[in-house]
This record gives C-alpha cells, structure tokens and sequence, in this order.
C-alpha cells in the first residue's frame, strides 16, 4: 500500500512537470530574431514594424500590431518615394496591402463583409531577397469628405512573407500625404 502511495505522489509531481515545455512555435522571441532578418527602408532610414504568424483579418488584429511599433519614430513618405523590403532569406514571396490607419491603430474602413478595406500595392522583385515599392495615395482617403490642406495621414502596411508552407505578416506604418 504505501508503494502505491509512493508512486501516486511521484506521479504527481513528475507528469506536470514533464507538461511544462515551451512551444517556440508562437514566441514573439522568435519574431523578433526574425526582425533582425528583414530590413524595410525609405532611403537610410529604417522603418519600425512587427512581424507575426497570424493574418490580419480584424480591428483587433491591427490594434495589436500597431501597440507594438513605436510610434515615436514613425517616419514621413512622400508621395512617389520608393519603399525597399529587405527579406534577407531567398526563395520568399512578398505581396503587400495598404490600410489607412486611424489613432486607435485600426484601419478607417471596412467593406460589406467587416474585413478592413485594403488596397494592392504593387511589388516589384529587384534582387535576390529585395522587393521595392513606392508609396502612393491610398484610394481608402478619397471615402473621406473631410478635407484639409497638406493633411498627413497614417498609412499601414502588410507584407505577406510566403516561403514553402510559411506565412508571416511584417506589419509597418508610415506617414504620408492624404490628398
């Protein structure tokens, strides 16, 4: 009897602590290690972003994202100016939507179905791992009646990283021109 009481208390400690390993495969650690592997630049100047497995599908997808850049060091674009992503790593696929973005971090407008309205930006392969882009007026500010002479607005962007069976999403803001 007192063996298989022996044996339940070792049980006891022992199964939750086997249970206790970490599971790498959501870690922001491993996000940012990736960030040190991406480079997006206007010029010199680097541009701050996030970087996750998880698609943006909602507000609150966005509001995350943009929690996370500091903001401090958002830069301006002008319009016609060419954006370079720097994926350092071959055989990788990038496509990138433009999102007008408000101050609580989620995009202005939504279509019929809830999902934030985004707009294609063209990407152009320039190298091995380099896509460039230019920043362009969003078509989403043309929905606001609002007007206001040399207005700066808060573009949002989202790369889409697609190598083999692997997506990840590099979210970056900038500040651009919104007539």
């Amino acid at each position: 009897m007192k063996r298989v009481i022996s044996f339940a208390l070792v049980l006891l400690i022992v199964v939750p602590l086997l249970g206790c390993g970490t599971d790498n495969s959501n870690d922001k650690s491993s996000d940012k290690a990736a960030q040190n592997e991406i480079h997006i630049r206007v010029g010199q100047q680097d541009i701050n972003y996030t970087l996750t497995s998880r698609p943006f599908t909602s507000k609150e997808d966005f509001k995350k994202a943009y929690l996370e850049i500091d903001r401090e060091k958002l830069i301006y674009v002008p319009r016609g100016t060419k954006i370079t992503l720097d994926i350092k790593e071959q055989d990788v696929k990038a496509s990138v939507k433009a999102y007008w973005i408000n101050r609580e971090g989620a995009p202005n407008y939504n279509d019929s179905f809830g999902a934030p309205l985004d707009m294609d930006v063209e990407v152009e392969k320039i190298g091995d791992s380099i896509y460039e882009f230019t920043a362009e007026r969003l078509l989403q500010a043309g929905l606001s009646s609002y007007y206001e002479e040399n207005e700066k607005i808060t573009a949002g962007y989202v790369a889409e990283l697609q190598k083999n069976d692997e997506t990840r999403y590099c979210f970056f803001i900038i500040q651009i021109d919104k007539n």
